[in-house]
């Protein structure tokens, strides 16, 4: 390329052209090394070698400082085309492509300063910043959102941002005619995030996939951000080490983003149990809906996708990582509505450990008939005649009707002969005191319960209790 012709920007797709900005000059077109002499050969090399990367990442130096409608621009939706899945058959990528609003790709922004120091000059008042470079502004999200909704919109706008800085994500049209390797994905908790589904975490880590297999996790964090008063704290980006065990990528907001099953695979190696066990009980019943009136089709739709699971644990994860894996995969229920019936029904499951009686198996959404109506428990035993419930935030704040409907129920369950255990959500906040409290209360009802442990118990870290990180 002739010195004349400015070298492209490592970030700028083909088939895209920008305008050269006003008060502009080029670099590298009148400038030229000074020269030296033939014994100084090798140290000229060098110093070309310093030099050159240097002038091809800084293409274009503002003479005078941007106003503000000119720091940020949009991403161009070129970047960000269509994926056609038809184009590259060869590759064994699955591409399909899922539009959700508010919070995509295109809805970021992203500094057009020449250098880090120089974005923090000014910065736009309107917007947040997710990452060096990338931010959003505030009217992409409500000023009457909820607190956990804000949280949530801000962790699936940073994990946007970490894959729009992946070069096999945005130095190359997404269209997959034009991809010639294989492309960073999401996994773990915020690819299922992305696609709205519940996990552990509502701030989680950013785990994603780089295009090469790698031989280390890089570690980085993303400053903490306030929107509309509501603080999201920090979060962590993790590249995963290791080898993927499968290829089906797909578009999810305009960045890709592993499957579901691949997702769940992922944290039932790498995760946490209670994390692990969270996020692969919603993302199943994600996959395989569950319909408390026909609960025998749904768990029989859901073991169908656990024995594929299975089976890939078995035939492609090392056998440290297996069993855990399979414990976790085999053990999951569809049933468990939302994070804290599936924290509960892990918990059940941790200090029930070795009791193989049927007496001893937890039924999630199990079904009671009484006189007074159909009811439906979160954890049933129903040869002891014993539920177990989980009381949210929701139940706490119902109306006079909602709450009035609720006593009817628990009335009718109680003549119906049923015993009821009641723990609130906040118990969750200490996992440990819960599960000793459960082991009793199981233990009072003639079920043989144990301390927390075996190969299912971790210890669960501050970190996975913050009450700003999780729902």
């Amino acid at each position: 390329r002739s010195r004349s012709q400015p070298s492209p920007r490592p970030n700028q797709a083909r088939g895209v052209t920008r305008p050269t900005p006003s008060r502009a000059r080029q670099v590298g077109a009148d400038h030229h090394p000074p020269p030296t002499s033939p014994k100084s050969t090798r140290g000229a090399d060098k110093s070309a070698k310093q030099r050159r990367p240097m002038a091809t990442s800084a293409t274009w130096t503002h003479s005078k400082p941007l106003s503000p409608e000119h720091h940020f621009r949009r991403y161009p939706q070129a970047w960000l085309s269509p994926v056609d899945s038809d184009s590259a058959p060869e590759l064994n990528i699955e591409m399909t492509e899922t539009i959700i609003e508010p919070v995509t790709a295109s809805t970021l922004l992203r500094s057009t300063r020449a250098s880090p120091a120089s974005r923090s000059n000014e910065r736009d008042p309107h917007a947040v910043l997710l990452r060096r470079g990338h931010f959003l502004r505030l009217s992409t999200i409500l000023q009457e959102a909820a607190r956990w909704k804000v949280r949530r919109e801000i962790s699936i706008a940073r994990s946007l941002a970490v894959m729009l800085d992946q070069p096999s994500v945005h130095t190359r049209s997404t269209s997959v005619g034009d991809i010639d390797q294989p492309i960073a994905a999401l996994t773990m908790d915020a690819a299922l995030a992305i696609r709205g589904i519940e996990s552990w975490l509502n701030v989680p880590d950013v785990h994603y996939w780089p295009p090469v297999a790698g031989s280390r996790t890089i570690l980085k964090k993303l400053p903490e951000v306030e929107v509309h008063g509501h603080i999201v704290p920090v979060s962590n980006v993790r590249r995963l080490a290791g080898i993927r065990l499968r290829a089906d990528t797909e578009m999810v907001r305009w960045v890709p983003v592993v499957s579901i099953e691949e997702a769940m695979l992922d944290l039932a190696r790498y995760a946490h149990p209670l994390q692990a066990w969270v996020g692969c009980s919603m993302a199943l019943r994600a996959i395989a809906p569950f319909d408390p009136r026909d609960s025998a089709e749904s768990r029989r739709q859901a073991d169908r996708v656990k024995l594929g699971l299975l089976e890939e644990v078995s035939r492609k994860i090392a056998k440290r990582q297996s069993r855990r894996a399979q414990d976790i995969i085999r053990g999951i229920d569809g049933g468990t509505q939302n994070s804290g019936e599936a924290a509960l029904y892990w918990l059940t499951s941790v200090v029930l450990r070795g009791d193989e009686s049927s007496a001893s198996r937890p039924v999630p959404q199990m079904s009671v008939s009484t006189p007074g109506g159909r009811f439906f428990l979160d954890i049933g035993f129903p040869e002891i005649g014993l539920g177990l419930e989980m009381d949210g935030r929701t139940k706490l704040s119902m109306g006079a009707d909602a709450l009035g409907s609720w006593m009817d129920r628990q009335h009718a369950l109680l003549r119906a002969g049923w015993k009821l255990v009641r723990y609130p959500y906040s118990s969750l906040s200490d996992p440990e005191g819960l599960a000793h409290l459960l082991a009793a209360d199981l233990s009072a009802h003639g079920l043989r319960a144990q301390a927390p442990g075996g190969p299912m118990w971790r210890p669960v870290s501050s970190y996975l209790l913050a009450p700003e990180r999780r729902f």
